[in-house]
């Protein structure tokens, strides 16, 4: 009987993975199995357009072309078999609606791939992802979410602030919005998005390739994660929000060359105190920077801000400027309790904490210090040791993420006995060689190992973020291919080192009332500064005067405090005399009480401030003298 295509592929995939346990074996890693954008082959292709509505399946048989966003709903099921490849190109998305499940299982000789397109150069952003909606908890949004899957409980939070999933959210923490295991999904602009996913849903053995705008996301939801691998993806190898209270163990996350954050958690900018309060419990995390270009940014390991809590433990982070960045005073507030962070190697990191001074946290940078200067923490610092530490995790092109040396072992903890993980009592997620010197990586015979080659022209960014009800927002984050910078007072802000071409820049934090995330795009071009203004929509909010204070420095020096969040115009004179003048107060900073402007007098006596007419606050010269 003549063998056929699919028969022909597999038989070649079990060759190559017998030659791969060889290798590993040996200390060798293997070569990619298929390119991002090789099909077998001889197969013809399946056009896939609108909703899926009816459950469905995908064969290996043929390539799974999607012409635009392709959505699975109504209580459709969208079954992929091992083997099988999806391609998309620009404006193209598989979309799992929160009424419809995906089951795309493959195995470790017929992965399963999303990609791009057969016969094109493969590319971050050639496509726009997988995004998957569920029916657990999450925060924010209103309280009006469905009946669950049609007959589950109503009447709780959903969102719908995304611009390809109609809604998500719910009140079912156990919904089961599928499974996925042996899944590639490369070069798409989101990577893989779990919005309001329940702990139902079974991940494990997925790679996330070449995303642009970050690997793996979670916002809200209950998923749990295991075996995750996060290689050459923009802005955050995985990033949280919303109130995501999920599992992980086993997590690899390596960041590009050309910079990024290892993973970057959040509760929500606007409302950090906001309930359920993101919290996941992380277990054998590896977090990897390869080593960095000439030129290229500052980069974080772990990234903590805006009221979001976890604990985090067997953790690894090498090769980064920074160990860890807390952001916001409600996540400071955290740390000891919510926030904690034990056994674990950091390695090759120019700083523990970050040196930001931006006063949310009581000590700044020392704060994190603290949290990492543990007994349970190993700081490696010698270059000659950090390099061996792994095998080959910082190489690109053939990475080997097992570990050497009883260090990993020393320092770890085994992870608590609830059914879901496993007892590796060992830092980071690849297991030590010193445990089994012929283990093979879970990935190894069908993860895609080459790193996109770092883009290393740059330009920058400037701009103002205002609204036209409250003016300049004061300490609000914005963020642009892979870069951050928080505003000044007057609103301004600047990105520098941001790769050329375009690129999606967005206000991701901002004052109570106000719609974030705000975002536009703009072209960076070589050397050359761009302006990036954008423009948040606020509610309006009163302003009375006897919320302004005003403080008396030394010799003509006063201070004006504004704890609005907008922008206050108010005048002054000084009692008596002719002298006066008019102040724009700014907004109070995002992790801040107030914000303080400073100004002086001519004229020597009383000060008076005033808002709308209304004598705010008063205060004498005292007549001190000011420190040389």
């Amino acid at each position: 009987m003549p063998t056929t295509t699919s028969q022909h592929l597999s038989a070649r995939r079990i060759l190559v993975l017998g030659a791969a346990y060889i290798v590993a074996v040996l200390g060798i890693v293997r070569t990619p199995l298929l390119q991002a954008n090789e099909a077998p082959r001889g197969l013809v292709a399946h056009v896939a357009t609108g909703a899926i509505t009816t459950s469905t399946t995908w064969s290996a048989s043929v390539v799974h072309r999607l012409a635009g966003v392709v959505r699975v709903s109504d209580g459709a099921t969208l079954t992929i078999q091992p083997g099988a490849r999806i391609e998309g190109s620009a404006g193209a998305a598989l979309v799992v609606e929160r009424s419809g499940r995906i089951q795309a299982v493959g195995t470790l000789t017929e992965p399963i791939v999303l990609g791009c397109p057969t016969g094109t150069v493969a590319t971050r952003d050639c496509w726009g992802g997988l995004v998957i909606a569920g029916n657990a908890p999450l925060n924010g949004g209103t309280p009006d979410s469905p009946p669950a899957r049609g007959t589950g409980a109503s009447g709780c939070a959903q969102r719908a602030d995304d611009a390809l999933v109609s809604a998500y959210g719910g009140c079912v923490a156990t919904d089961n919005s599928g499974i996925m295991r042996y899944v590639r999904v490369e070069f798409g602009v989101r990577g893989l998005q779990l919005l309001g996913v329940g702990s139902g849903t079974q991940l494990e053995y997925v790679q996330v390739h070449g995303a642009g705008s970050g690997g793996i996301t979670m916002r809200g939801g209950t998923v749990d994660l295991r075996h995750m691998l996060v290689t050459s993806s923009g802005t955050a190898g995985m990033r949280w929000s919303g109130g995501w209270v999920g599992r992980g163990q086993h997590l690899l996350i390596q960041v590009p060359a050309e910079g990024g954050v290892g993973i970057d958690g959040t509760n929500d900018a606007a409302a950090p105190s906001a309930l359920p309060r993101s919290a996941p419990e992380l277990f054998n995390v590896s977090v990897l920077r390869l080593r960095d270009p000439v030129g290229s940014p500052s980069t974080t390991g772990l990234r903590l801000s805006d009221g979001s809590a976890a604990r985090i433990s067997n953790l690894l982070i090498a090769g980064f400027d920074i160990a860890l960045d807390v952001d916001g005073a409600a996540s400071c507030g955290l740390i000891g309790s919510g926030l904690l962070i034990s056994h674990g190697i950091i390695a090759g990191t120019a700083a523990l904490g970050d040196p930001d001074a931006d006063g949310s946290c009581a000590e700044g940078a020392t704060t994190e210090e603290l949290m990492l200067v543990d007994a349970t923490i190993e700081r490696v610092t010698d270059a000659v040791q950090i390099q061996a530490l792994l095998r080959a995790g910082f190489d690109a092109e053939l990475p080997d993420f097992r570990s050497l040396g009883t260090l990993f072992i020393s320092r770890a903890v085994a992870p608590p006995v609830n059914g879901f993980y496993t007892p590796t009592a060992y830092v980071g997620a690849g297991e030590p060689l010193t445990v089994n010197a012929s283990n093979i990586p879970w990935h190894s015979g069908w993860t895609r190992d080459s790193i996109v080659s770092p883009v290393l022209a740059f330009g920058a960014l400037t701009g103002i973020v205002t609204s036209p009800q409250r003016g300049a927002f004061n300490g609000a984050r914005v963020e642009a291919g892979g870069r951050s910078a928080i505003t000044l007072a007057d609103g301004s802000f600047t990105l520098n080192e941001v790769q050329v071409g375009a690129a999606p820049v967005l206000v991701t934090s901002g004052p109570s009332g106000c719609t974030v995330p705000v975002t536009r795009t703009v072209t960076v071009a070589a050397g050359v500064t761009t302006n990036a203004d954008l423009t948040a929509t606020c509610t309006p909010i009163t302003i009375t005067a006897s919320t302004l204070r005003l403080t008396y420095i030394c010799g003509r020096t006063f201070r004006a405090r504004n704890p609005n969040d907008a922008v206050v115009t108010v005048t002054w004179d000084v009692f008596g005399t002719t002298d006066g003048g008019t102040l724009a107060l700014p907004s109070r900073p995002l992790a801040g009480a107030f914000s303080e402007t400073l100004f002086e007098t001519v004229a020597t006596g009383t000060v008076r401030l005033f808002y709308n007419g209304v004598q705010a606050d008063v205060k004498a010269n005292g007549g001190s003298a000011c420190a040389p």
